[in-house]
């Protein structure tokens, strides 16, 4: 018997401590209809006294379908889920606990093969923050904008993980990968391994345990294979600066990016029953944990490094794009100079954009001091860069 959460999870991007609060929500009056080939179900779904209009829309012809969602629950309302706009593809609570019992009509024929897109039916409302003197500082504001910007980052890297796939995430210094790994794992409870690339790391250091006066210090993939396989936990390791590492390191760390068979792991002296990642190292050996409790992410500065083609066909490359919205927060003139910034990087120009930890430190809207650091540091990687930065300022009368 297949349900609508069986089609969720091949689209939606679930939440497990969301799903794992179904259990909560007590369903009244589920109804199902169907007209043409769209069949909906809708349900009220209430908990602690409340009650939310829930709305599961399944779009089916032949052997395609798609599924269509809303709630008028606040969770599903605001910025949750991975968006463009106009999308949230991050069901709530409500919407999970109808798609479990909703079945799927006999007469609809699926590919369940197939991944099955999701869309909200209707624009998720995104609170709009408007500061006032009292209530809000303008680092405050910001500072919020710039959490917005990370978070939706970290819902599309997340989506990625979720299904099964390897994010590469290309962007400059300060554009907010490393924050957005972080609040991943915090959703979802991973343990969270992080290493940024150096040249210096050999394959041993990285996959295996250095034993410094009988104290054990584990590499990134010692850390993260030996909490899956032997503590059964979910690590995210999470790799930045992958460019970085030498040639040796990349191999051994580009390895378990696509798993191995249980069969093909078993001939490799391997004792599992389940799909695993492996890699190996001079001085240590094999490394190796079930792909199922060890999420890999990639991160890369695009700043004069090309990327090698097999690190590609391995991951899917999100860009870390600078959102227009935290610059329009600064008077026109400002915005437009940390604008030129980011376009000048995207564009391969410049090596690095203002960083958003140095907007956050802005004291107001027409605040230009923040171009003097940055002015510093473009300087000091490329004296030309810094000369059209200075000759952008003076054109925007700054």
């Amino acid at each position: 018997m297949t349900t609508m959460l069986d089609l969720l999870k091949k689209g939606a991007v679930i939440n497990q401590k969301i799903h794992n609060r179904i259990s909560e929500v007590k369903l009244m009056d589920p109804k199902s209809r169907t007209v043409g080939d769209t069949t909906t179900w809708t349900s009220k779904g209430g908990a602690k006294d409340k009650e939310y209009a829930i709305k599961i829309k399944l779009v089916h012809r032949k052997k395609a379908a798609e599924i269509e969602l809303d709630c008028e629950c606040i969770n599903w309302r605001t910025n949750r889920g991975v968006q463009d706009g106009t999308k949230n593809t991050q069901p709530c609570k409500h919407i999970l606990a109808l798609a479990k019992d909703a079945t799927i009509p006999t007469y609809v024929h699926l590919d369940l093969s197939k991944k099955i897109p999701v869309s909200s039916i209707s624009k998720p409302t995104i609170p709009t923050m408007t500061p006032t003197p009292q209530e809000q500082s303008f680092s405050d504001l910001v500072s919020a904008q710039i959490h917005q910007a990370i978070e939706t980052l970290s819902f599309e890297i997340e989506a990625i993980l979720l299904a099964g796939g390897v994010p590469l995430v290309i962007g400059p210094t300060g554009s907010g990968k490393t924050s957005a790994h972080r609040m991943i794992a915090l959703r979802q409870s991973w343990r969270l391994v992080e290493q940024a690339g150096a040249a210096s790391y050999s394959d041993a250091d990285l996959v295996g345990i250095v034993h410094v006066n009988g104290v054990p210090f584990p590499g990134p993939v010692a850390d993260a294979f030996g909490a899956a396989r032997l503590l059964g936990e979910t690590a995210l390791l999470f790799l930045d600066e992958f460019t970085r590492f030498n040639a040796r390191a990349q191999e051994a760390l580009m390895r378990p990016l696509l798993p191995i068979a249980a069969d093909a792991a078993q001939a490799m002296g391997v004792e599992t029953d389940v799909a695993v990642r492996i890699t190996s190292a001079p001085f240590w050996g094999t490394e190796w944990a079930p792909a199922e409790k060890v999420q890999m992410s990639l991160a890369c500065n695009p700043w004069g490094t090309p990327l090698d083609p097999a690190l590609i066909r391995r991951t899917q490359p999100i860009f870390a794009n600078f959102p227009a919205a935290v610059a329009d927060v600064f008077d026109k003139p400002v915005a437009t100079a940390i604008k030129a910034t980011w376009s000048a990087v995207s564009e391969g120009r410049w090596p690095l954009p203002i960083e958003y930890q140095a907007l956050a430190q802005a004291a107001g809207p027409d605040d230009t001091r923040i171009f003097a650091a940055y002015t510093n540091k473009l300087r000091a990687l490329d004296p030309a860069a810094a000369e059209g930065f200075a000759a952008t300022l003076q054109g925007l009368g700054l």
